[in-house]
This record gives structure tokens, C-alpha cells and sequence, in this order.
């Protein structure tokens, strides 16, 4: 006959202990391909209960956890600072340059003017003056041809001339006429050179180059000035095609500048290229940012992020 000793308070603990891990193993392991309500709550609690073969119950605590996605890398791309306008103002004729009313470097303002220079006027004034004598002449003789077509319908009207004579008034009368139209247009022609020898820069505008010095002779086409607005500037970057669902367009975006530690810059995207780059593959983006400090220059490196 086999003793049986009672067992010790600490043994039935650990006992106890066993079965319970026992059990919740099994639990654990059914719970992958059915699931029962008061599992589902004591998830949700993070505590449950296990009934052992002895009656005791052992409560389970157990910890359960927030896992986050990963946020995706931030990824940027180089790109180039230009102005948001850019002229380039050219001598529509030969002459000579007159006088340079501002240096490389300056600000149109309303107060100087927007005139930057001015050619020599003297030979679009002498082509205006020719211009007007020439149309002077022809409004005169229009005046006779008019004068001469009224004579002539009256006496053809009283049978003193004939048919022919009324149509040779008629048609001196039409030739005058069309005189006055094209010497009318080479007067306007010579106020228009007479204008353009004045070269004007919107106001705001910034003097970057000036290609001239005074006394110089400028030759048609020849340019004389480069301007630039840097109050706006855009933004050219190249984008690679998965990228471009960042990049849609009206979307602000961040940009950073090298030379400009510690300061983020936001612009809009303007332009979307929808052909790819021959040589690189990418597309044109272009984006729109205001610069009221002119903190930013034409020509800085810009970082896009995306």
C-alpha cells in the first residue's frame, strides 16, 4: 500500500503554477483557429482566468501592445532657384548709347524712373520730323486731288468734259488717299523707334547685367540689359515617376536651402512636366515661391522634400 503525503501549501502552488501553463498553452494554441467571446474579452482586458483540474483558479495578466507602420523615409531632391521674371532688353536699330541712368546691382524704383538708358535721340527725332514733312505733303496733295474731283464731276455734270476726265480725278483722288496711309504709317513706325530708344525696366525689377557702355554703338538685336524679379522665384526640380503622386499639381510643398541653415521655405507646385527628360528621365516640376525679403537668390540650390 502506497503513502500518500498531503502536499505541502508551496507544492500546491507550484503545481498549481504548472497545469495553469499547461492550460493556457492549449488555450493559446485552439485561439489561432476559433475564437470565443470571452477570449475576445479578455484581450481586451489584458487579464483572464484559468480553471485548474483542482478548482482553483490562477489569474493571467498579460500585456498587450500598439504596433505603429513605420514612417516612410523623408526623400529630397536637388534642385535650382530662378527668378520668377527675367528680361533681356535688346537695341531694336543702330545708335549710339546715349546715357546709362543706373549700375548692375540697383532696383527700379518709381522715384529714378524706369527708364535704365537711352539711346542716342537725335536720328529717331531727325526720322520722325521726315516722317511728318512727308505726310504733310501728301495730306496737301490729297487736297487738291479732292478739290479737282469736285470741279471735274461739276462740269461733267454740265456736259463741258467727259467720262474719262471724271475718272482720271477719280482715281488721282484714290492714289492721294492711299498715300496718306502708308506715310501715315511710317510716322508711327518713327514714334515707335523714337519710344524704344528709351529702355525701360519694370519698376521692382533688378539691374543684373549691362552689356553697353556709354558712347558705345549698339547694333539691332545687340543686348543692351538683363533684368531680373526676384520678389517671386520659381523652384526647377527633376522628379523621378514614382514620385510624381507627391507632387501634384497646386500641392505646397517644403523646400530647404544650404546657405540658409535653420530656415524652411514652402512653395507651390506650378508646373508638372508630362514628358519625361530625354537624357535623365525625370520630370520637370516647377514650383512657385514668394520672396519678399529677398532672403533667396536666383542660382541658390534648393532641396525638395518629398
Amino acid at each position: 500500500m502506497t503513502n500518500t503525503q498531503p502536499q505541502l501549501p508551496a507544492q500546491r502552488a507550484a503545481a498549481t503554477l504548472l497545469t495553469t501553463i499547461g492550460t493556457w498553452a492549449l488555450v493559446l494554441a485552439l485561439g489561432g483557429c476559433q475564437q470565443s467571446g470571452g477570449n475576445e474579452a479578455m484581450a481586451e482586458s489584458g487579464s483572464g482566468q484559468v480553471h485548474t483540474s483542482s478548482g482553483d483558479a490562477a489569474l493571467l495578466v498579460f500585456e498587450t501592445h500598439n504596433v505603429q507602420a513605420a514612417t516612410p523615409p523623408t526623400r529630397s531632391v536637388l534642385g535650382k532657384l530662378e527668378p520668377g521674371l527675367a528680361l533681356t532688353l535688346s537695341s531694336q536699330t543702330q545708335a549710339l548709347v546715349a546715357e546709362i541712368l543706373y549700375e548692375e546691382g540697383d532696383v527700379v524704383t518709381s522715384k529714378r524712373g524706369d527708364v535704365v538708358l537711352r539711346l542716342d535721340p537725335d536720328p529717331f527725332d531727325i526720322q520722325v520730323q521726315r516722317s511728318q514733312a512727308l505726310l504733310d505733303q501728301a495730306q496737301a496733295r490729297l487736297d487738291l486731288a479732292v478739290a479737282k474731283r469736285v470741279r471735274t464731276e461739276a462740269l461733267h455734270e454740265s456736259g463741258s468734259v467727259d467720262r474719262d476726265a471724271l475718272d482720271q480725278a477719280l482715281a488721282s483722288e484714290r492714289e492721294a488717299q492711299a498715300a496718306i496711309g502708308a506715310t501715315e504709317a511710317d510716322l508711327r513706325d518713327a514714334h515707335r523707334a523714337r519710344r524704344l530708344s528709351e529702355i525701360r525696366v519694370p519698376l521692382g525689377m533688378r539691374i543684373v547685367k549691362i552689356h553697353v557702355e556709354p558712347r558705345e554703338l549698339a547694333s539691332p538685336g545687340s543686348p543692351l540689359i538683363e533684368a531680373v524679379d526676384i520678389r517671386t522665384l520659381e523652384a526647377h526640380f527633376e522628379v523621378p515617376s514614382h514620385d510624381l503622386p507627391l507632387v501634384a499639381k497646386g500641392k505646397r510643398l517644403e523646400l530647404l536651402i544650404k546657405e540658409l541653415p535653420g530656415r524652411i521655405f514652402e512653395g507651390r507646385v506650378e508646373v508638372v512636366s508630362p514628358v519625361a527628360s530625354d537624357t535623365t528621365r525625370r520630370f520637370n516640376v516647377v514650383l512657385g515661391l514668394s520672396n519678399p525679403d529677398e532672403a533667396l537668390r536666383p542660382g541658390l540650390a534648393a532641396v525638395l522634400q518629398l
